[in-house]
């Protein structure tokens, strides 16, 4: 289940600019100790549901990058293998050498 974003916490989704400015207000630690303030800004191309990014995410940002480019990288070999094939059968130099239109013949007559 996706995590609320506490008080102090801030999640933006949608289209950002390359550019902008973050304020964050954080009460002063009791004297003698230290508190130390992180911020992180990760982003994600929009493959999947942003819910899903997000559950992704929460469990490790290397899970949802690593996902997300599992996604890519399938989209990219189903291509290359619907543009290129997967046969790996050896062409005879016999049929290289007939005509193009000895060729169409034999295949659509």
């Amino acid at each position: 289940m996706r995590r609320r974003p506490e008080q102090n916490e801030r999640s933006v989704s949608g289209k950002q600019t390359h550019q902008g400015t973050a304020t964050l207000a954080v009460d002063a630690p009791p004297p003698g100790e230290q508190r130390t303030i992180t911020l992180s800004e990760h982003r994600y191309l929009l493959l999947l549901p942003e819910s899903l990014i997000g559950d992704l995410h929460d469990v490790h940002p290397f899970v949802a990058l690593g996902v997300l480019n599992g996604i890519i990288a399938g989209i990219i070999l189903t291509l290359a293998a619907g543009l290129g094939g997967l046969n790996r059968r050896r062409r005879s130099s016999r049929r290289r050498a007939l005509s193009l239109w000895i060729r169409l013949r034999r295949l659509f007559g």
